[in-house]
């Protein structure tokens, strides 16, 4: 990666790297809550076994909120 780079780009890097390294190891990321399905390695959402198409903003808020779940 070349100098100057934006921190878009760095997070959507570093978001790829992590993907692939998930798939390296053989690890299918898969969350599961109620009807919620979510792959974190192919980035697919389900609801209630239906495929919801969301942007790439849409998919980082659902992302963050599962985390938040996860602690809690």
């Amino acid at each position: 990666m070349t100098k100057p780079f934006g921190m878009q780009e760095l997070g959507a890097r570093i978001g790829v790297a992590l993907r692939h390294r998930l798939q390296h190891q053989g690890e299918r990321a898969i969350f599961q809550t109620g009807g919620l399905t979510m792959d974190l390695v192919k980035r697919i959402v389900k609801v209630d076994g239906i495929e919801i198409k969301l942007s790439p903003k849409e998919y980082d808020i659902v992302r963050v909120l599962r985390s938040t779940q996860a602690r809690c």
